[in-house]
């Protein structure tokens, strides 16, 4: 498998799927999100912040937002 320089898609309850257009297509049509609706945001976590989405995983399914508030910033 072919990681390096590879990119993929990671859901908030942690499914991560290859980033092709294919695939990203049909998960906003499942979600019913529109293609203006979403941000890419590239984040560096620490080992403390890694641990924190394990526990985060084994408790909800929105491990993302749960562990990562705090990086997450909404503009208004």
């Amino acid at each position: 498998m072919k990681v390096r320089g590879s990119k993929f898609t990671v859901s908030d309850d942690l499914v991560v799927t290859p980033k092709k257009s294919c695939s990203t297509f049909s998960l906003l049509k499942k979600l019913k999100v529109q293609a203006d609706d979403l941000e890419v945001q590239v984040i560096s976590i620490s080992n403390a912040e890694a641990l924190n989405l394990l526990r985060a995983s084994l408790v909800t399914s929105s491990a993302l937002s749960s562990a990562f508030r705090s990086l997450l910033v909404k503009e208004d």
